[in-house]
């Protein structure tokens, strides 16, 4: 009993995960097309210096990558 409410719960997470990453990239993408399209962003991006560079890349990873075990344990308890 336990094992399925624990189950049941991961599942809700990682659909909730899913979702908002869905709705989140089809709110991006026409954003991203606008503004990398004047080459404005691109040429914003380029002038920063590497470490405020690298932390556009390793804020939303270190947001996002919590999430991995999750899913790891949710594969993990479909093939057991």
């Amino acid at each position: 009993m336990r094992r399925r409410i624990g189950c049941a719960i991961l599942y809700r997470i990682a659909a909730t995960y899913f979702i908002v990453d869905l709705l989140f990239l089809s709110f991006i993408r026409p954003l991203r097309r606008r503004l990398m399209g004047g080459g404005r962003l691109h040429n914003w991006v380029e002038g920063l210096n590497r470490y405020v560079a690298l932390s556009l890349v390793l804020v939303p990873l270190a947001i996002l990558e919590p999430i991995k075990p999750v899913g790891f344990y949710l594969t993990a308890l479909r093939v057991t």
